[in-house]
């Protein structure tokens, strides 16, 4: 996690003038994130920062060449993806590079999206109903449907990437698309290391020779995972505190628990299907997502009869 610079709002508001409120939210991997006000609308501004504190100059420049590379394929995405509501958008601002208590940092905007994510919710309890499921399923399907449509995989489907919108009816929107990987192109992690976390990725992301392999199945196991964490308020096969070698013979060999072995309140068809999300082989899992949520919406019309 980056530290926030000295001063940050003074030297935020020094470069972005216009900005009318500064709100710092929080800080990640790489990027830091804050709400702003620009002529009464909202947005979040994101500073991914270029360079840490303690990098050589050549250790810098490969570094950076592979945020930058990262950050453009993000910024790609979400500029395509201004007719799908289950992906957050680009804001109005151009994308530019800034100056920061002197280390270099990429600005964008995104729309602000006023919800929760649901690694929240899950720490505050909420049980979430059938439709609410249903919902959560079929939207961040459609992400993965529109992701795959560009031949891209997320690769970091998490209930701390996915956030629940409130209003009349609640939306779901995945965000983070920075480890996505395009399968036309190299993978930007060129240090041996998997890029998404470890606990939520397919038995196949573990492998590195298998990365211009993954398809869509990979993105809907870390999204079956998701779903029963968040109906069950816990990792279906995984406990805090296992070790790295433990969580990765786990996601390679442990079957998870059935949905309908845990909450029995809830549609025995839906939870067959949400099964079928998990199988540790890619070809036992659904290929096909309009189908996938054709039968989930028919349950949902079903349900409410």
């Amino acid at each position: 996690m980056i530290q926030r610079p000295r001063n940050d709002l003074i030297l935020i508001k020094r470069v972005f003038p216009s900005f009318d409120e500064i709100e710092f939210i929080k800080a990640g991997a790489q990027r830091l994130v804050y709400k702003i006000k620009d002529k009464e609308a909202v947005w979040v501004l994101k500073l991914v920062q270029l360079k840490q504190d303690n990098q050589d100059e050549s250790q810098g420049k490969g570094v950076q060449r592979q945020i930058e590379g990262r950050l453009e394929r993000e910024l790609r995405i979400q500029r395509e993806a201004r007719t799908v509501n289950t992906i957050v958008h680009l804001g109005p601002h151009p994308v530019k590079r800034v100056l920061l208590a002197k280390l270099p940092y990429f600005s964008y905007t995104e729309q602000y999206l006023d919800g929760n994510d649901l690694r929240a919710l899950i720490r505050d309890n909420v049980k979430p109903s059938f439709n609410e499921l249903a919902n959560l399923t079929l939207h961040i399907l459609e992400a993965i449907g529109f992701l795959w449509q560009k031949r891209c995989v997320h690769r970091d489907i998490k209930p701390g990437n996915i956030m629940r919108i409130q209003g009349r009816k609640a939306r779901y929107v995945l965000l983070d698309i920075g480890y996505a990987l395009a399968l036309s192109e190299d993978s930007l992690s060129k240090n041996g290391l998997i890029p998404g976390t470890l606990k939520y990725m397919s038995p196949e992301q573990l492998d590195v020779k298998r990365k211009r392999s993954l398809d869509l199945r990979s993105d809907i196991y870390s999204l079956g995972i998701t779903v029963l964490e968040y109906a069950c308020g816990k990792h279906p096969y995984i406990q805090d505190g296992d070790t790295t070698t433990n969580i990765t013979r786990a996601i390679l060999y442990t079957r998870c628990p059935t949905l309908k072995s845990q909450r029995n309140d809830l549609s025995s068809d839906f939870c067959s299907l949400v099964d079928t999300f998990v199988n540790k082989q890619p070809h036992l899992r659904p290929a096909r997502i309009g189908q996938v949520r054709q039968e989930i919406s028919n349950l949902v019309k079903t349900h409410r009869r």
